[in-house]
């Protein structure tokens, strides 16, 4: 026999039991034993897989690397740090290597579904595996090292916005009331072993439609054509003029036939508001479920603790898997270092929230994009493009201090039980006091003061850090002090204090506050120049006119999204204090949805807010939309 033949007959004996491995892999759900590990020469072959899976790799054959890594799953579907290697070779090293916005994320998201899809399901205890996914939506998606962050931030964004809808741009207990119906334990059959069979339980469904008033909808949407689905959803996102949905649109929609106009009044009538809320938190709470494997009773507990979660934000489902993580596994002790670990993460999402959480969405996708919004797994076609018609914008929400103040103390009395030490030096000290640092200068910077003592004087009290930072009594010092130090804040905290002072500043200029509004914009330049010294292109920010007139237009066109109650004539007070160039670049931005308010309430727009000088001889180019929070 010839050597190239022995080597034929070889590599036929090792595809032989590589079949033979797969077959009983497919047996595995059919017998309560591991029947994998029996099979022949598995090592060898395993061994075998992996290297071949680098080589592929570094061929750039993803794909075939990619089923490769799958049968390497399957063969030790047991051993968590195999779906952790390979999720996070799909979401941090095969990602970079392709070039595409669509490339990236879909390999970036195939990283996630491996975790949260397999990985987890077959390994329900390994916290690891838990703190890895946590971290893919913490640092992959809601990071900005990666040079297509936005790509990834506007494609989870959408899913959320299609399939939940922004949240009440309210009060913390309002968002979480709106949240509240999908958490009904009635709605799921919560069995581990159906997740992900079906997209909507047939069961819970035909549960839904004994309501006779559910049953009576369900008719009036079959006579067009709607059956309750994923399809139903898509076109309440169309139609729709509730406030969720209308919120991150930039024209109302317009019907153009009869069939336009019976969906239109099935999904904004009145006289169904009840049934559709009903099938609505049904769909919901169903796609939440057999899709994104989460359980909205759980998504509600985590809103429960620690504020009103955008989930239209890759964070709060970091924060989701980090906890349910601890939870499931029953990885109570903080004097082990893998829930320590996962723990630290959790509170790196809330900082996030606490300088980024306030998210505007602006979506301008054309209608025929939108109409098949709804994305399921496997990812359509449409849900693989860039998006660059929709548009993200986020700041501060300092509605997340407090609980995450108290967050920060149960652990620490946990992990100084756990750890039998104390307070002072406890494995969460340095992380509390910088988060409370931060919300410090952030509640300075939007004029409240009051707050920001309470936590300086917390900081002083309890931990007694040294150092002349310290030794302040009052917080104006303090805070002065930061600012003048050469060790410059973090990007996110930079970008938050300047808006945060920004927002104060034209809020202040609405109620004819001047000296506020001149305090906040003078603060806003110096927290501006003291990020800005010394910094490369890459991490510098926007330029300042860009952070002034993004804000300035979020407050003229929504200012409930940032928690304030302006009425037009407020605003119109803001845009006539606005300085010559800012209000040249935000009137293009204002004026159409600003026209239709002012005739709403009979107000003539050419003189509430006047044609500012020059904006006629304006430059097209110098009207292009500004994004103000996005960096580089």
């Amino acid at each position: 026999m010839t050597y190239r033949r022995k080597v034929q007959l070889a590599w036929g004996v090792l595809a032989a039991a590589m079949l033979v491995g797969a077959g009983f892999v497919q047996e595995t759900r059919r017998t309560k034993s591991d029947i994998v590990e029996m099979i022949p020469f598995r090592a060898f072959i395993v061994n075998y897989l992996w290297i071949r899976t680098d080589k592929l790799k570094e061929e750039g054959k993803f794909y075939d690397a990619y089923q490769q890594a799958e049968l390497i799953c399957r063969l030790q579907r047991h051993f968590p740090g195999v779906w952790s290697f390979h999720s996070w070779n799909m979401a941090w090293n095969i990602s970079v290597a392709t070039h595409t916005p669509q490339e990236r994320w879909r390999w970036v998201y195939n990283g996630v579904k491996l975790l949260r899809d397999r990985g987890i399901p077959l390994n329900p205890r390994s916290i690891v595996l838990y703190k890895d996914l946590g971290w893919i939506y913490l640092f992959k998606l809601g990071g900005y090292l990666d040079d297509m962050h936005w790509v990834y931030k506007r494609q989870w964004a959408m899913r959320m916005q299609d399939l939940l809808g922004s949240p009440p741009q309210g009060t913390t207990q309002e968002v979480i009331d709106a949240f509240a119906p999908l958490a009904d334990e009635s709605l799921l059959d919560k069995d581990p072993q159906r997740q992900g069979l079906e997209v909507i339980q047939k069961e819970k469904l035909a549960e839904l439609l004994k309501d006779p008033e559910v049953r009576a909808y369900a008719d009036e949407l079959a006579a067009v054509g709607l059956k309750i689905d994923q399809n139903f959803l898509a076109a309440y996102n169309l139609w729709s003029l509730d406030a969720a949905v209308s919120a991150v649109r930039i024209r109302s929609p317009q019907p153009r036939n009869e069939l336009d106009h019976a969906v239109y009044r099935l999904v904004n009538d009145p006289k169904f508001a009840a049934p559709r809320g009903r099938v609505l938190a049904l769909l919901r709470a169903q796609i939440l479920w057999n899709i994104y494997r989460m359980d909205p009773a759980f998504m509600l507990e985590v809103m429960n603790e620690y504020g009103p979660l955008d989930w239209r934000l890759p964070q709060p489902t970091g924060l989701y898997w980090l906890l349910l993580g601890r939870k499931v596994c029953g990885e109570d002790s903080l004097d082990d270092t893998d829930v320590l670990n996962t723990q630290r993460n959790a509170f790196n999402c809330l900082k996030e929230l606490t300088w980024r959480g306030r998210l505007t969405m602006i979506d301008a996708r054309p209608r025929a994009d939108r109409q098949d919004a709804i994305t399921l797994e496997p990812v359509s076609v449409e849900s693989q493009m860039e998006l660059p018609n929709v548009r993200l914008y986020q700041l501060a929400d300092l509605r997340y201090v407090e609980p995450v103040h108290q967050a920060y103390l149960k652990n620490i009395a946990k992990q100084v039980k756990d750890s039998k030490t104390r307070f002072k030096v406890n494995q969460f000290r340095d992380g509390h006091i910088n988060y409370l640092a931060g919300a410090i200068k952030g509640l300075y910077a939007s004029h409240r003061r009051k707050e920001a003592q309470k936590y300086y004087h917390y900081i002083r009290q309890n931990y007694q850090p040294p150092g002349p930072t310290w030794q302040y009594r009052n917080v104006g010092e303090y805070v002065l002090h930061e600012l003048r130090q050469d060790d410059q804040p973090i990007r996110d905290l930079a970008e938050s204090q300047v808006a945060l002072a920004m927002m104060t500043a034209y809020v202040a200029l609405a109620k004819d506050e001047r000296a506020i509004a001149g305090e906040s914009l003078d603060y806003a330049r110096k927290a501006y120049r003291a990020y800005q010294q010394g910094r490369n292109e890459r991490t510098r920010l926007a330029p300042l006119q860009a952070f002034s007139v993004g804000v300035a237009v979020r407050l003229m066109l929504n200012p409930r999204g940032l928690g304030y109650n302006l009425p037009l004539t407020d605003r119109a007070e803001l845009y006539r204090g606005l300085d010559d160039g800012t209000q040249l670049l935000v009137y293009p931005r204002v004026r159409s949805y600003l026209k239709q308010a002012c005739d709403m309430e009979d107000l003539d727009f050419d003189k509430t807010f006047p044609v500012p000088v020059g904006f006629k001889e304006a430059k097209p180019r110098q009207l292009l939309p500004v994004k103000p929070i996005e960096p580089k």
